[in-house]
């Protein structure tokens, strides 16, 4: 066996140092991580803090249309001469229909678009809302009550990622009166 020969074919695979890694400087200035582009980067901040405004109210609006009801009960079954027993019925089932929303709501997104289903859901939330007000019979006020209750979570998981994608995750290197908490 020749050693000679396997040391000097081992030699010429060894690998050589890298020279210009960025860990090698002296400063931190040569190398400055990047972060991935968001879509929201090019909004100014007066529009993001609109965005997490509105965002943040439609949680509680939609919040608001599921629970405020509940206290008129019994005078919705008297104006629709029906019994409490049917309306917590009907409000269990707005419940249900909540917890389906992103069913409904997910496949719409991944179509159209965030922005135009989050608008689309909107306008179904008021003109349901609006519907139920103005209901002329209990079959009237069912059917505004569960579309409204479709709209119901989808706001909730939508919001929080529209504001994941305007507002860059913060820096634990930055000092804190930079951080966003949202």
């Amino acid at each position: 066996m020749n050693h000679a020969s396997d040391d000097a074919h081992l030699e010429s695979q060894k690998l050589s140092p890298q020279l210009t890694s960025p860990h090698d400087s002296d400063t931190d200035e040569e190398y400055k991580p990047t972060s991935p582009v968001l879509p929201g980067d090019a909004l100014p901040f007066w529009r993001k803090c609109l965005v997490l405004f509105v965002v943040s109210w439609m949680t509680l609006a939609v919040t608001f249309s599921s629970t405020s009801l509940l206290p008129a009960t019994p005078e919705i079954a008297t104006e629709f001469d029906t019994s409490t027993e049917i309306l917590n019925v009907i409000n269990a089932g707005v419940l249900i229909a909540m917890g389906f929303s992103s069913f409904i709501w997910g496949p719409i997104t991944n179509v159209f678009g965030r922005k135009t289903a989050y608008t689309a859901a909107v306008i179904v939330l008021c003109g349901c809302s609006l519907g139920t007000a103005l209901s002329i019979n209990l079959h009237m006020f069912i059917a505004m009550r569960l579309l409204s209750g479709f709209t119901g979570t989808f706001f909730m998981v939508a919001g929080q990622t529209i504001i994941a994608d305007i507002f860059q995750p913060v820096s634990t290197r930055q000092p804190p009166s930079k951080q966003m908490h949202y």
